[in-house]
């Protein structure tokens, strides 16, 4: 008897978890109700300005299920040329500063709640899995009674894009596998996708269990990769990108894949100094 309250607190944490319940934002609500009169508060909090560096040497979970051309240019070190759009560089300042406030605000939350009941584990760390070349940093890794670790990937959105997740109610191509990479990453249950929209703020939070079939997605898509950069081929295109197409627009190796030189000219190129896989991926970390 003395057994079943326990029995029954774990049964209906294993129901809220199948139901992949949303468990941040009723936090999130009882945080801006109590932070004006709580006793601990964030007095501040220090934002990096410059972005950190990301070295050739690793497949990048927020590449997953992109152009893997790109990827594998990245990869072995393509020079690149970025693309400067000053209206897109200041909306993509908002998407950075987007995620410096949710970062803040879960420090705060930390205090404001109490770290029994939520706490920040780490912001902005480092997530390694050499097997597949993978590396990354993921936004934010948090701990909440009744659900244990999560791993947030925090995205700020468009109006009709955020009308989209919320219509069909999952998360937008690509983005459940860059957060269970993550979530594989660091060896926990359960990641979350916390999407903003940028218009108006609105927030959508959906869970992104731990599935097998999920990681496989992931899994294929870095072996294309490697096979192709281990046999010194130049991959595919992705069938998305096109003149004037935003993947085009946006992508810094464009001008390689739509200049003057033959695909044969383009794969010299691309592995003249390269020394290998395994020897490039430890040399990413080496650069830091």
């Amino acid at each position: 008897m003395a057994n079943e309250p326990r029995a029954m607190l774990a049964k209906i944490i294993k129901t809220v978890r199948n139901k992949e319940i949303d468990p941040i934002s009723p936090l999130i609500d009882d945080y801006l109700l109590r932070r004006d009169t709580a006793p601990l508060r964030l007095i501040t909090y220090e934002v990096p300005l410059v972005q950190r560096k990301r070295p050739p040497g690793r497949l990048s979970p927020s590449g997953i299920g992109g152009c893997i051309r790109k990827s594998a240019f990245s990869f072995v070190g393509m020079p690149g040329k970025r693309q400067v759009n000053l209206d897109g560089e200041l909306i993509m300042e908002q998407g950075t500063w987007i995620h410096h406030k949710w970062q803040a605000i879960f420090k705060d939350m930390e205090l404001v709640l109490g770290s029994d009941r939520f706490r920040v584990i780490e912001i902005e760390g480092e997530v390694r899995i050499p097997k597949y070349f993978i590396a990354g940093s993921f936004d934010i890794h948090i701990y909440i009674q009744g659900f244990g670790e999560i791993i947030v990937d925090i995205k700020s959105i468009n109006e009709t894009g955020f009308y989209g997740i919320v219509q069909d109610n999952k998360p937008k191509s690509g983005h459940t596998e860059q957060c269970l990479t993550y979530v594989v990453g660091k060896k926990v249950n359960i990641g979350a996708m916390f999407y903003e929209d940028k218009n108006n703020q609105q927030r959508k939070v959906i869970i992104v269990p731990r599935k097998k079939e999920t990681w496989d997605n992931v899994t294929y898509w870095a072996n294309k990769i490697i096979l192709n950069v281990q046999e010194e081929k130049l991959p595919a295109m992705h069938n998305d990108c096109t003149p004037g197409s935003w993947m085009a627009g946006s992508c810094p190796f464009s001008h390689i894949c739509y200049g003057n030189h033959s695909n044969t000219a383009i794969r010299k190129r691309m592995y003249r100094n390269f020394p290998g896989m395994r020897e490039q991926y430890n040399n990413s970390f080496k650069e830091l």
